[in-house]
């Protein structure tokens, strides 16, 4: 189907009025990064297979990882792709001197550059800090994901993780929501 010259997708629905409005201030301030971001510090035994199946599972549940923005006209529609997540990448900190470190400052550069509207929208990442301790790093455009939402793809990583044979493996020790970067 086309609607002004621009393919429209069959399954294409226009974004909330929330939403409208984060992308219009994406236009108005491109360089601003328009995020929520947040990181799990998981200790134990990690089985990090399990943990990317669990973390891409619950932002599959809720559409945030398969959401696309694009334009008809100048107005914002949605649809969603069937495809999985990104692939989640595994980022190794232990070489450095103080891997706790590193990995905290790799979260606030990435906090600080802005994501495409009109790409991948969600950012998910296990950084390795010690043998037995990562942290799930997870950062979306706020057009896919405010801080409700990003509070439900946790309950249901909860929740999936108590399908996993061994629980202990997922020890939280504490977790991070972030506003303006992952160590306030």
């Amino acid at each position: 189907m086309q609607w002004g010259g621009t393919t429209m997708f069959d399954d294409a629905i226009p974004v909330s009025s929330s939403q409208a409005d984060i992308w219009l201030a994406q236009q108005f301030m491109p360089a601003v990064p328009f995020s929520i971001a947040y990181f799990v510090d998981i200790v134990g035994a990690v089985d990090v297979d399990a943990l990317v199946a669990c973390g891409s599972r619950a932002h599959r549940e809720f559409s945030s990882s398969t959401m696309r923005v694009f334009e008809v006209d100048g107005t914002p529609m949605q649809r969603f792709v069937a495809a999985e997540t990104e692939a989640v990448e595994i980022l190794d900190c232990r070489g450095h001197d103080r891997p706790e470190e590193r990995a905290r400052q790799w979260m606030n550069d990435d906090c600080r550059t802005p994501l495409s509207i009109y790409g991948q929208l969600v950012r998910l990442r296990v950084l390795r800090v010690e043998d037995d301790r990562v942290f799930w790093y997870t950062r979306a455009h706020h057009i896919a994901l405010d801080g409700y939402a990003s509070m439900k793809v946790l309950e249901c990583f909860y929740l999936l993780r108590n399908f996993i044979p061994d629980r202990r493996t997922f020890a939280v020790r504490r977790s991070g929501l972030v506003a303006g970067s992952p160590t306030e």
